[in-house]
């Protein structure tokens, strides 16, 4: 045995400390060591939020309609898209050319000469519609092109946009499921490596895909590897993190989810052709591959691991760099983890309430959120600065949450977010066609904010409620909850677009967003409480709550820590 490894184990060789104790008492809970770390890590948000949310300017429709054919789109054009397009009533009352319809009479090039030549019109038996045999031409004032364009997704063919981005959701789900275990048997570096190269091939293979059909099966495969990358980073956060800094940290997080999502809607807004558009958020997402092996592996990950010597040399580094020193009788120790099962979030009546309504809220948080994050595009107005001002309500609601959180809980700031944010999205519904696109637009983003409000409320809450012992599997059933809320977002706003009425999206949202913030209601307040350990009390937990049950001693950074979702 070297003499480095028996000096290190003899710094390391006598009484029993836990983890946490560590960070608290010797090596410091966030210090220089630990911020370089959460920022290099927090950064991975950033090409996240481009993975997910690219797609409202990537996959956007831009106006388009039938293509004449050939002799008659090279001369004389306006004239003949006036003579043989149909015009339709837009919502705004307007009337514009039908996307996917022609007069058919098109194809009869001496009939239509005639009529120009006498300055004649249709009549009535001229008038029978087709489909758009030509193509299409598209408006590229606002966008160069997308993949809309580029495949001509219209008509019978836009549901494939609709399919693309739940399918990518779906990606998500399957990447919770594959890789948890991975992360957890293999190390969080290594994960977060080997997944950042799998992510970088598999989009520059996006780049020169050449269907819709191998885009979507890569954006499913990018949508897997992606959530394995952020569950491992945001578990490696939390673990370098000590106890009283983690549900800051935890929380903030969400700040490099609005510095990508700020510098998305730049870069659409300085690059409108997809392509180009893409190979740019393509090679930036690239660049965090460089300094991903810069990054250590979990102390902690390598305690409970039982690789006590890596761990001890790491720990001793932290100190260093923190300027801090480490007593030489130390054994550091892991808790050992409470298992538990899925069933027992239902076993019980009390328990089995609390969850169902949890569930509810994370799907109808996620639900909302993509709902109007995905579709901003479509709003009246500029794209760009519908984007940026969807995303930009999210900061005054994360800063309140944290306000509220302490002053009125948890249960009455959750209720008030989906009650407030349902409201918002049903009082769209009656307005007249001829209203202000501002009033939707502030009735639009304030429904927005409120959801925003939602998601980070349900997150601890959710936790908050759970007893220890199945902490994490509540936590990563509600997760998955918000990840099927996520793939049927699109769907939802596609089916206003099938049966004709754009206000069906609204009434499903709107009321999914009231019975969430009603059924918040029945939950217990966790503010202030002792938080439940066992499973028994998980399920006494909210039936009768004593006045002097004192203030909680396991913190939300308990929760933070314990869950790898």
């Amino acid at each position: 045995m070297s003499e480095e490894k028996q000096a290190s184990q003899e710094e390391f060789s006598s009484r029993p400390i836990d983890y946490d104790e560590v960070l608290v008492k010797h090596v410091g809970e966030f210090g220089p060591f630990q911020r370089r770390i959460y920022v290099l890590l927090g950064m991975t948000w950033v090409p996240t939020a481009y993975m997910i949310l690219n797609v409202v300017f990537i996959a956007a429709t831009p106006k388009h309609h039938c293509k004449l054919p050939a002799p008659l789109s090279d001369n004389h054009t306006a004239y003949f898209q006036d003579l043989l397009l149909p015009k339709v009533q837009n919502s705004k009352g307007e009337y514009e050319f039908d996307e996917c319809h022609m007069y058919a009479i098109a194809d009869n090039f001496s009939t239509v000469y005639t009529m120009m030549e006498f300055n004649t019109t249709l009549n009535e038996s001229q008038r029978e519609l087709t489909t758009c045999t030509n193509g299409w031409t598209y408006d590229t004032s606002i966008y160069t092109s997308t993949i809309v364009s580029q495949w001509d997704l219209v008509c019978d063919r836009k549901v494939l946009v609709t399919i693309s981005k739940s399918v990518f959701m779906a990606g998500l789900i399957a990447g919770c499921l594959m890789f948890g275990s991975v992360t957890d048997r293999f190390g969080r570096r290594p994960t977060i490596l080997a997944l950042g190269v799998v992510v970088t091939v598999l989009n520059i293979g996006i780049g020169f895909a050449e269907s819709i059909t191998l885009y979507i099966v890569l954006r499913f495969l990018v949508g897997a590897s992606l959530i394995g990358i952020v569950n491992a980073c945001f578990v490696e956060v939390i673990e370098y993190c000590g106890p009283n800094w983690r549900v800051f940290c935890g929380v903030c997080l969400d700040v490099f989810w609005c510095i990508g999502t700020f510098t998305l809607v730049l870069f659409a807004y300085l690059v409108r052709d997809y392509w180009k558009l893409h190979w740019i958020l393509t090679g930036s997402c690239g660049l965090f591959l460089l300094y991903f092996c810069t990054i250590p592996e979990s102390a902690r990950w390598l305690y409970v691991t039982k690789r006590e010597e890596k761990g001890n040399k790491l720990l001793m580094k932290l100190a260093k760099h923190n300027n801090k020193s480490l007593p030489t009788d130390l054994i550091v120790q892991t808790k050992a983890e409470q298992k538990g099962t899925i069933l027992d979030l239902v076993r019980t009546p009390n328990m089995r309430k609390k969850t169902l309504i949890v569930c509810f809220n994370w799907f109808t948080s996620s639900l909302l959120y993509y709902f109007l994050t995905l579709n901003t595009a479509q709003l009246v107005g500029s794209p760009y600065l519908n984007f940026f001002l969807s995303i930009l309500v999210e900061v005054p609601a994360f800063i309140i949450c944290l306000f509220l959180f302490k002053r009125i809980g948890r249960r009455i700031t959750q209720s008030a977010a989906l009650l407030l944010g349902g409201i918002a999205l049903l009082l769209i519904i009656p307005l007249p066609k001829e209203t202000p696109p501002e009033v939707i637009a502030t009735l639009t983003n304030f429904g927005k904010f409120c959801t925003a409000a939602s998601f980070r409320v349900v997150y601890q809450f959710s936790g908050e409620l759970m007893p220890t012992g199945i902490r994490t599997i509540g936590l990563s059933t509600g997760s998955m909850c918000a990840r099927i809320g996520g793939v049927l977002a699109p769907l939802v706003y596609d089916l206003g677009e099938h049966v004709d009425s754009q206000a069906l999206p609204l009434i499903i949202c709107g009321t999914c967003s009231l019975l969430g913030g009603f059924l918040s209601l029945l939950l217990p307040e966790t503010k202030g409480k002792k938080l439940p350990e066992s499973l028994e009390d998980g399920e006494n937990f909210g039936k009768k709550q004593k006045k002097d049950e004192g203030q909680t001693n396991i913190l939300m950074n308990e929760i933070l820590l314990e869950t790898n979702i």
